[in-house]
């Protein structure tokens, strides 16, 4: 199934919290192996959890970090 479809708000919080490497609580069992499962979830090679690439090209693709524009405003007059 493409990510997000199908995705729960909740899994959505998670993987986005894991994909911006915040250290999202750890998941039950059961719901690593849906995630695992529907291809949204698995381990790098260190053995942590990590999102797959299909999760982060998403991710890349739709999320952009808000950054603070400091060049001076100009004046409406």
């Amino acid at each position: 199934m493409s990510f997000p479809t199908g995705c729960s708000d909740h899994d959505f919080n998670f993987l986005m919290r894991l994909f911006k490497r915040q250290s999202p609580p750890q998941p039950f069992a059961e719901d690593e192996a849906r995630l695992v499962r529907a291809g949204w979830l698995c381990r790098n090679p260190l053995g942590e959890l990590a999102v797959t690439e299909e999760v982060e090209r998403h991710f890349r693709a739709t999320w952009r970090p808000i950054v603070a524009d400091s060049r001076p405003r100009r004046s409406a007059h």
